[in-house]
């Protein structure tokens, strides 16, 4: 339904002009290019003082008791260099496809203009290696406990990778290409594509990967001989994950009701696994 949605609004002629200016951390529209960082003009600001600088620094959270709460606060970081990583994958992807277009002799089919859908996930699953093995640590780093082997999280995320980012943009870029022989037409409609791709389902994808990453390591973190508990983020509560929370302190290692040992129970899922000595009573839940 999403993509026959996408593909409405590209034929109607709703993805903009092509003179639309990226974001400041998004590649450049057309032949994308990954921009680098914004330079910063330091005339703008008066020098602040280190107490005023401390001043506007946030109050670092407890993940003891405000899990969810110190999780965000330690992704955000992570969570924003993934997406620029992301939009450069993503860049480089399109680039090849324009490129195709525009040289290819015949019928423009998804077979001849696009990459297989494993390369495209796995070109995303190994450029973002190193910065979910950071949100990884930041888990393993809550509850204290050994970081675990951080380099095995991103083969544990790799079916995120295809279900979250290759298959929707390469589902949506498909049926573009079939309905249209015009070389020029599709052009605009891909770059189009993937622009929209990147502004509406990048951000929730780049979230649950991080999340991800972090549930593993917060819950590889804990020690092997511990009861736990699922506990669910109060603003993204499901009946899966009541099922999950409901099925009350079990051993580390158990399946809860849904199959899985460890949050997330599926994309979009921001749950976590804890220790049961710290979950929170009724009242404070």
């Amino acid at each position: 339904e999403d993509v026959d949605v996408l593909f409405a609004k590209l034929r109607a002629g709703s993805f903009g002009d092509e003179n639309d200016t990226p974001d400041d951390d998004e590649p450049a529209d057309g032949d994308a290019e990954a921009n680098g960082e914004g330079s910063i003009d330091l005339r703008s600001e008066a020098p602040r003082s280190e107490e005023e600088a401390e001043d506007d620094e946030p109050a670092i959270l407890d993940p003891d008791t405000d899990p969810f709460g110190a999780r965000d606060q330690a992704l955000e970081p992570i969570d924003r260099t993934l997406q620029r990583q992301l939009k450069r994958v993503l860049a480089d992807d399109q680039n090849g496809v324009l490129d195709r277009l525009r040289t290819l002799r015949g019928k423009p089919t998804a077979e001849r203009v696009l990459v297989d859908l494993d390369d495209l996930a796995d070109a995303a699953a190994e450029g973002s290696a190193e910065i979910l093995a950071d949100a990884y640590r930041a888990g393993a780093a809550h509850v204290g406990g050994p970081e675990g082997d951080a380099t095995d999280v991103t083969s544990h995320l790799r079916p995120a990778f295809e279900l979250s980012i290759a298959e929707p943009l390469r589902a949506g870029v498909a049926a573009l290409l079939e309905a249209s022989d015009d070389v020029e037409e599709l052009i605009e409609q891909v770059r189009a594509a993937y622009r929209t791709f990147r502004t509406e389902q990048l951000p929730d994808a780049s979230a649950h990967l991080v999340a991800a990453a972090f549930a593993r390591g917060r819950y590889d973190g804990i020690g092997a001989d511990v009861d736990v508990v699922w506990l669910q983020d109060p603003t993204a509560s499901s009946p899966d994950c009541e099922d999950n929370e409901l099925a009350g302190v079990v051993s580390k290692g158990t399946v809860f009701p849904t199959g899985a040992e460890c949050a997330p129970a599926y994309a979009g899922c921001r749950c976590l696994v804890i220790p049961a000595a710290l979950a929170p009573t009724p009242s404070e839940a």
